[in-house]
């Protein structure tokens, strides 16, 4: 986040909790990119003005739909 000069990022967060903090900010007139696994991300990345899905297979079909950005080629970890 540091490197593309991110002012502020989150992690680990229950589904939930991330479409909530994305509402949040967008009430707040801010302008939310959510990148997301796919995996319990398709409320957040439905709800952000950029929504970004990086792993959409057969279980995160949901979230892939939902995005702006999809990537069905993506490794999160080698």
């Amino acid at each position: 986040s540091l490197q593309l000069n991110i002012d502020e990022w989150h992690a680990e967060c229950l589904p939930k909790d991330k479409a909530n903090h994305v509402e949040k900010l967008e009430k707040q007139g801010q302008t939310v990119m959510f990148i997301g696994d796919g995996v319990n991300d398709a409320l957040a990345i439905k709800k952000a003005k950029i929504g970004v899905a990086l792993s959409v297979n057969t279980e995160s079909e949901t979230a892939g739909t939902a995005a702006n950005v999809a990537s069905e080629r993506y490794k999160l970890f080698n």
